[in-house]
């Protein structure tokens, strides 16, 4: 589920040199927009690394809901549904971390999917999320600033949708969690690439530290 971004400082002290060697691309669809309420509805993730999407390093889960909320008619999963398809909550995110490991987690206002699993995570298992994050439309924004691409032609549009028709990346499985997370990942190889010609070390600059345990 697409946010807005929240307000967060780049960290400045990470290493200026090495990039990490995998990134996990993700995305969560959730019933709403408050990380500290709402519940996670499924996660998306696939893996990137060498400036490459890895489909074969990939996470996909649905999670149980009790009711139907107002969200199913963004990201259209049912009660029912996540009745038949889903998993606890306890069980996928307990998975969904044991494939993260210490991947530098990405995503479109990426701040949001990685507060909810956060809080969600502490929740059923008293410990967080406390990878690094990088948030795709930061970079977007740090790329235009360096001419290093063409500005979006309506620049005070922040979606994934402007991305895509600016990047000219298909939507194929829009408003899902596997389906976002991948063309985010078709994107964000996209600037890794231009990026690499040109000063790799604007997208270390732009990663954010993972939100400390104890928070």
């Amino acid at each position: 589920m697409e946010h807005s971004s929240l307000s967060h400082k780049p960290h400045k002290s990470l290493d200026p040199v090495v990039l990490p060697s995998r990134w996990v691309v993700l995305d969560t669809e959730t019933t709403g927009v408050i990380a500290t309420r709402d519940q996670i509805v499924s996660i998306g993730a696939v893996a990137v690394s060498d400036t490459e999407i890895q489909p074969q390093d990939s996470f996909e889960c649905v999670i149980r809901q009790p009711y139907n909320s107002s969200s199913v008619v963004v990201h259209g999963i049912t009660q029912d549904e996540s009745e038949r398809r889903g998993t606890s909550e306890s069980e996928a995110l307990q998975a969904f971390s044991d494939y993260i490991k210490d991947a530098c987690l990405v995503g479109h206002h990426v701040e949001f999917d990685v507060t909810i699993l956060n809080h969600r995570m502490k929740h059923k298992t008293g410990r967080g999320v406390s990878n690094p994050f990088l948030d795709t439309m930061e970079l977007v924004i740090a790329m235009e600033e360096a001419k290093w691409i063409d500005p979006r032609p309506s620049p005070n549009d922040f979606g994934l949708d402007a991305l895509c028709r600016h990047f000219n990346v298909k939507r194929s499985g829009r408003h899902t969690a596997p389906g976002d997370a991948f063309i985010t990942a078709l994107i964000f190889i996209r600037l890794l690439s231009i990026a690499a010609n040109r000063e790799p070390d604007m997208v270390r600059r732009l990663i954010h530290p993972g939100i400390p345990p104890s928070e």
